[in-house]
């Protein structure tokens, strides 16, 4: 991963992702048996909000390892490691793409400097004017202490979930570091947020004032060469506009006087042939355009296709290694890393197997053109996994790469240099030194660094040292190494880190985890979702034991469920449910309004080409068609158009009477009464009035309420 801050304050992140490629019956891709695409994208963040990630490689390719650095014109260059396949592998080489994004209109906005939670009063007073004119809204917002659960420890979230129903037309919002942040829901020049001091903003830190929105701008690469330009026959210009596929500039002479000279005037005409409303003039310099303004615009370069790129002042491939005389597949270049210096120049570090062992190598762009490629490293231990840093204060160079000691055992080391006149650079200019202690149990790889805000060096590295793979750091100056300390921590695999110096002087890290997401519910926030899609296939490590205590808990990354079938999801069908079962695999259920084939298909298709732009790139989608088809009713509740004329549809009710026989039911009539007892009363010598009782059984009905009654068992 490359992160980077732009000059107009976005946060750029351009990484590698793998997408699973179509393969024959005997497993092969078009790169080759067991061989997926690598692709680049890019993600922006605008305002502390993340964009959605941008494609910027596609069809068969393998692209990895990307580096980003600025240009003075506000575009980027992206260097990336492309993978070709050759008779026996895959082998890499350095490529570059010029790429610029635009901008969506923004809302105006304003952001909080005091986190909560918030000590409030009652009867505190928040006044805000939403808009311009005389479509402003004034409103003044009282604090009460009804209004909250608790005004001497008011949250975040409750203070904006007040501000944002008592204010129209703006979303209040408390951000992830516990701030309230207010947008106005319009956007452009003309949306605008006016905040006078006032009792409450004083307590959430809001700045007194007005801010503005901003209009939408348009991508555009602008050239660093003033025509005229040197152009020769058949060169040629790859540019990709937005969502298009990219499309080749084709220079011919008979459409220039002099092509060997040719004005920007001609080479805007000869652009504009092919690719209407793209090219223009800025000054004697030529610029690509995005025609969107409105939308998330992009314009890219493609400098290793582009061989009128370098007249033009677009960018100029990397230098590829000669061509070895005894092994074509030993001339590989990978893993790229470039900055810039103080002047502007470009230095860009990669491992290189020009002498079939892996060394870094550089070069630095002046502006005009590559220098002669020299190694950094000359030993016979292999390196790799170069990461470039310039420092301006003291105008010095560093360079950080792993390498393969003798013992097998890998280790971070670095280099440094003052002297930036590259012609006159030399082997002897570089100091080296290794990150010590050497370890001699496990591994210190994958280098990258920062400056700190105090002048030292703040280096990251992964190793292996406790519980699998976690990212470590230390301060490291040109005389002293700092105390190490782990950044992550626990079961969970944490590589390739990739430091970022924010505004206010903090250290924002990106780095791959094969960490679960716990998904908090909005409907129920007591309900957690546990993600673990990204835990993978892990092989046992008996040295991770904490990740081993984990085993069959629900927290256990090491279980995992997989269909390995990759069929065309877009495409189910529903009888087989191949590649259904698999955590990247997401079903979305279509109801069809049309019975008919020929239209469904269509529609599947722009479903298919919108969610590809919305869902991560780990995600499959399959598309699930849930036949509906619907039964006219009929009724004469609702009139008919005047110009139709009713129809009466005539109806018959036939009644059936069935016939049931039931048995006469047969009866005893004798009943029980339950809850009798019978007490035997006598006087001796008395026998009037009473039964006798000698029988068996005596006769007690007469002296019943109810005849033919008997004593019975």
């Amino acid at each position: 991963m490359a992160p980077l801050r732009s000059a107009d304050g976005r946060v750029w992140i351009v990484y590698h992702a793998r997408e699973a490629a179509p393969a024959d019956a005997a497993g092969k891709t078009a790169l080759g048996p067991g061989h997926d695409r690598w692709h680049l994208f890019a993600k922006l963040e605008e305002r502390d909000e993340a964009q959605p990630s941008l494609p910027l490689t596609f069809g068969d390719a393998m692209s990895k390892h990307p580096s980003i650095v600025p240009r003075p014109d506000g575009s980027m260059w992206i260097f990336s490691a492309d993978y070709r396949p050759r008779p026996v592998r895959l082998v890499s080489a350095l490529r570059l793409l010029t790429l610029a994004v635009g901008r969506r209109a923004n809302a105006a906005q304003t952001t909080g400097t005091i986190a909560g939670p918030f000590t409030l009063a009652d009867g505190d007073v928040l006044e805000v004017t939403i808009g311009a004119g005389p479509a402003a809204v004034a409103r003044r917002v009282v604090v009460r202490a009804e209004h909250l659960p608790s005004l001497t420890a008011a949250s975040p979230a409750d203070v904006a979930r007040l501000l944002d129903r008592e204010l129209p037309g703006v979303h209040v919002k408390a951000t992830a570091d516990r701030r309230i942040q207010m947008r106005t829901r319009a956007t452009g020049v003309a949306a605008l947020l006016n905040v006078p001091a006032s009792t409450l903003a004083t307590k959430l830190g809001i700045p007194a004032g007005v801010v503005t929105g901003t209009d939408g701008v348009a991508a555009a690469i602008t050239g660093s060469a003033a025509a005229p330009f040197a152009l020769k026959d058949g060169d040629t210009l790859t540019i990709r506009i937005d969502n298009d596929a990219a499309r080749s500039i084709v220079f011919h002479s008979v459409d220039f006087p002099n092509i060997a000279a040719a004005t920007i005037e001609q080479v805007v005409a000869a652009i504009e042939k092919d690719m209407p409303g793209v090219a223009t003039a800025a000054g004697a310099s030529l610029q690509l355009r995005s025609p969107r303004t409105n939308a998330p615009s992009v314009v890219a370069v493609l400098v290793n296709d582009s061989s009128a790129a370098p007249a033009l002042g677009l960018g100029a491939p990397p230098p590829a290694p000669p061509p070895s005389t005894d092994d074509p597949e030993n001339d590989e270049d990978d893993e790229p890393s470039a900055c810039v210096d103080a002047a502007g120049n470009v230095w860009l570090f990669w491992a290189s197997r020009r002498n079939r062992v892996w060394k870094i190598w550089y070069t630095r762009f002046d502006g005009t053109a590559w220098g002669a490629p020299k190694p950094l490293t000359t030993d016979a231990l292999p390196d790799r996994e170069p990461y470039a840093l310039f420092d301006p204060a003291q105008a010095r160079l560093w360079v950080f790469w792993t390498r393969r000691k003798a013992d097998g055992r890998r280790n971070v080391f670095s280099r440094t240099a003052t002297n930036l006149n590259f012609p006159a650079l030399t082997n002897a200019d570089w100091t080296e030194r290794e990150n010590t202690p050497a370890p001699t149990t496990f591994d210190n790889c994958e280098p990258a660094a920062v400056m700190a805000p105090t002048g030292e060096v703040d280096l990251y590295y992964t190793s292996n040292r406790a519980d699998g793979w976690n990212v470590w750091t230390r301060q490291v100056t040109t005389a002293a190494q700092n105390a190490e300390s782990a950044v992550t921590t626990g079961q969970v695999t944490s590589r390739a880190a990739a430091p970022l110096r924010a505004a206010d002087g903090s250290t924002r890290l990106v780095f791959r985890t094969n960490a679960s997401q716990t998904y908090q519910s909005r409907v129920y926030p007591t309900t957690l979702t546990l993600d673990g899609r990204y835990s993978g296939s892990t092989a046992v490590d008996f040295r991770n034991t904490t990740k081993l205590s984990f085993r069959g808990l629900l927290s256990d990354m090491q279980r995992y469920t997989s269909d390995t079938r990759r069929p065309d999801l877009t495409q189910v069908d529903p009888r087989s449910q191949a590649g259904l079962f698999a955590r990247d695999a997401v079903g979305v259920y279509l109801a069809p309004d049309s019975p008919d084939q020929q239209l469904r298909l269509p529609q599947r298709q722009l479903f298919t080409k919108a969610l590809r732009n919305a869902l991560p790139i780990q995600v499959r989608v399959a598309f699930l068609i849930d036949d509906a088809y619907a039964d006219a009713v009929y009724n004469y509740d609702v009139a008919p158009p005047p110009t139709e004329k009713p129809v009466f549809i005539g109806e018959r009710m036939v009644d059936t009477i069935l016939s049931e026989l039931i048995r006469i039911g047969l009866d005893s009539h004798r009943d029980r009464l339950p809850g009798v007892r019978f007490l035997r009363t006598w006087a001796p010598g008395e026998t009037k009035g009473l039964p006798d009782l000698t029988a068996a059984p005596p006769d007690l009905s007469s002296r019943l309420f109810t005849t033919r009654f008997d004593e019975g068992a």
